[in-house]
């Protein structure tokens, strides 16, 4: 399995790292594209980070979503698609790309 890792890194930072490209960095929500859809990731800081799934995103099953809580925000406590911090697990075999939404089209 490839890994995605999601956090913010300041009060205004966006970050995507993996173990299989060099990973990202946004100023706005960000868009995943695989082959069935796509997934919204929104970021949130209240002096705490929150990073949510956004509902109506098409999450592949063979996807493993994992969200740490934290300090997450309390808007985005006790949600399996929020948390402080999030880990996906994709296949290896998986092409994806990601932006900022608005940059990137399918």
């Amino acid at each position: 399995m490839k890994n995605i890792y999601l956090y913010g890194a300041s009060d205004d930072c966006h970050e995507i790292e993996t173990d299989f490209d060099e990973g990202f960095e946004s100023y706005g929500d960000i868009k995943i594209i695989h082959k069935t859809g796509f997934i919204v990731i929104h970021y949130w800081f209240d002096s705490d980070w929150g990073i949510e799934i956004e509902s109506g995103s098409v999450i592949p099953k063979e996807w493993k979503i994992k969200a740490i809580q934290g300090n997450t925000p309390e808007d985005f406590r006790g949600s399996n698609l929020a948390g402080q911090f999030i880990h996906i697990q994709i296949p290896n075999d998986e092409k994806i790309s990601y932006g900022e939404i608005g940059e990137i089209e399918k």
